[in-house]
């Protein structure tokens, strides 16, 4: 019977075995298409990998240095993305200990007392008794198909997949409080434009209001001259309004209530901006953090499969106890060995499988979405770049053009050779191209802060290294 009972096991547990091998990771090694080289800039192709580092300080500016270090100090969402962290290590801890043993210590005391009625001559007798037990035990259960082992590599991955989380945090942190500051810069700018505007349009309404008490122009000058100067003031306060409302905004980034930090006073917007040197998408795009977190979760997707997978197979526990009454003779010892094999779970286990499997593909999809968006981000940001330049040189010319046109205009109308009609359309003419050179010098900006976001990188190690000691 016992022979029998060895040769039915032992092609199941072989089975069991070899099944284990079933599995296979679905994407390790496993390697995703990318252009060659980007549309934009074909034929640029650089053959070392682009670092772009803290690139905010190649605008050398002190006070948006200031501000983006107060933001990296004092960010609720890099304590959050910090939290997320600190949770997968964790994690990762506890499946990491599914490794080891488990060992536990029970105990128990009690009294007891028995009261017993012999009757004459010997009467009620009580008797007391005390009872003292403690065992040790111990337990672990084979990780033969890998439960435990896939578990760990989950986890692991979760481990990178946030801390490129944090990462990207910094990165995005330190665009967005640019691009707040640099917008700032803006209003101030069209501001600044906007109060020389009232100056030049009350001038103007002070010369139509003259030349009218004698009688040179009819009232239509003087209406329109008040209605262009209450545009004027009607924008200087629209303008006033969205400056606060950025600079609160810009306190919220840097982690302060409305009022609490000092934006600067700049007015002025750099007239050039340095460009990027660009290379192979895959240099530039695969140390995106975004790019390396999705990829992480990828794999521990993966990992997940392995695990579920590992389920269809039995669980091998061992377990050892000691214990007894502190007595030689009470001692009790016992060795278990037990194996739990899944029979039939009502198509639990394979459900399961499939669901990390639909689990896996939507994390396959969603890197290759961001390798998408990644490759289209960089073409973006070298478009406006290459765009902006040229737009701001030739709203540079429009400028020049247009202050020529408002002077002589505006002079010919003094001298009574033509009427306010067109000076108010030179001056407009003027204002709007002044305004657009503005807003296109802020973009060009912008256009250079979204590169270098794209870009990623590891600048923040060491700002992440130094906040975790702490």
């Amino acid at each position: 019977m016992k022979t029998q009972l060895k040769l039915i096991m032992l092609p199941l547990l072989s089975s069991f075995v070899f099944g284990a091998c079933i599995y296979t990771s679905k994407v390790e090694g496993k390697k995703f298409t990318l252009p060659k080289s980007f549309v934009a800039r074909k034929g640029e192709a650089a053959k070392k990998k682009v670092e772009p580092g803290r690139w905010w300080r190649a605008f050398s500016d002190a006070n948006l240095d200031r501000l983006i270090d107060e933001s990296f100090k004092r960010s609720l969402t890099l304590e959050q993305a910090r939290a997320v962290l600190d949770q997968a290590k964790a994690a990762y801890k506890a499946a990491f200990g599914g490794y080891f043993p488990t060992l536990g210590v029970t105990g128990n005391a009690s009294r007891s007392r028995t009261v017993s009625d012999f009757g004459p001559p010997i009467g009620v007798r009580e008797m007391e008794s005390n009872s003292f037990r403690a065992s040790i035990g111990v337990s672990y259960e084979v990780d033969l198909w890998g439960k435990v082992r896939y578990a760990v590599k989950g986890a692991k991955n979760n481990i990178r997949a946030s801390t490129e989380d944090l990462r990207a945090a910094y990165i995005t942190l330190a665009a967005q409080v640019s691009e707040g500051y640099y917008l700032l810069v803006q209003l101030r700018s069209q501001l600044k434009l906007t109060t020389q505007t009232i100056e030049n349009r009350q001038a103007h309404l002070d010369l139509v209001t003259r030349r009218y008490k004698e009688g040179l122009v009819s009232a239509l000058d003087v209406y329109q001259a008040q209605g262009s100067l209450a545009t004027a003031k009607e924008r200087r306060a629209a303008l006033q309004g969205k400056l606060k409302s950025g600079t609160y905004a810009l306190a919220v980034l840097v982690g302060r209530y409305p009022g609490e930090i000092k934006a600067g006073a700049l007015d002025k917007l750099p007239e050039s901006v340095a460009t990027v040197e660009t290379g192979l998408p895959a240099h530039l795009i695969m140390q995106r953090p975004d790019l390396r977190a999705a990829k992480a979760r990828m794999l521990a997707a993966d990992a997940q499969v392995g695990a579920a997978f590992a389920a269809h197979f039995p669980s091998i526990n061992l377990s050892a106890s000691i214990g007894g009454n502190f007595d030689p003779t009470g001692w009790i010892y016992s060795l278990i060995a037990g194996l739990t094999a899944p029979l039939f779970s009502g198509g639990k286990i394979a459900a399961e499988v499939k669901r990390n499997e639909g689990a896996l593909r939507q994390m396959i999809a969603v890197y290759k979405s961001l390798l998408l968006n990644a490759v289209k981000e960089v073409e973006d940001a070298l478009v406006q770049a290459t765009t902006q330049r040229e737009r701001v040189k030739w709203l540079e010319e429009r400028v020049a053009a247009s202050d020529d046109a408002f002077k002589l205009s505006t002079d010919q109308y003094t001298q009574g050779l033509i009427g306010y009609l067109p000076v108010l359309s030179a001056e407009q003419s003027y204002f709007a191209a002044q305004t657009e050179l503005i807003v296109a010098r802020r973009e060009l900006v912008s256009a250079r802060i979204q590169m270098c976001r794209a870009l990623g990188g590891s600048w923040m190690d060491k700002e992440i290294a130094k906040r975790g000691k702490k």
